[in-house]
């Protein structure tokens, strides 16, 4: 599997997906947006196959907060929420992601060119 980590570059560059098919995208929108402090994670092919695919990697040992439908205490058993809601321990921060939309909305209103050109201007400065 390719996992490509694409949190700095995502932010002043544009990334060809269709050119570069990895598995899993990280992107992180605080390196965006500046605020607020959140991320994805991108799977090509979400899949709950127990040998191979992408969810095959992102299977874990345990189980926390919001991640399980039901369990018992008796034997070892559980029964996991969907994929990806499987994946989100705890309560979402809501505040954050309605943030977001600012931010994204901004970012809308540029070209990536223009941020790239920027980017550069400002790394030659330093």
């Amino acid at each position: 599997h390719v996992l490509l980590d694409a949190a700095c570059f995502a932010a002043t560059s544009a990334i060809d997906l269709s050119k570069y098919t990895p598995d899993y995208v990280a992107l992180s929108f605080y390196k965006m947006a500046g605020y607020p402090s959140l991320g994805a994670l991108l799977v090509r092919r979400p899949t709950d196959n127990a040998t191979e695919g992408p969810g095959y990697c992102l299977r874990r040992p345990y189980f926390a907060g919001g991640s399980v439908v039901e369990c018992t205490s008796t034997i070892p058993w559980q029964m996991y929420k969907e994929f990806p809601a499987r994946l989100e321990d705890g309560t979402l921060p809501f505040l954050s992601i309605v943030a977001l939309k600012g931010g994204l909305t901004r970012l809308s209103s540029l070209t990536m060119s223009q941020i790239h050109k920027h980017t550069v201007v400002l790394a030659a400065w330093l």
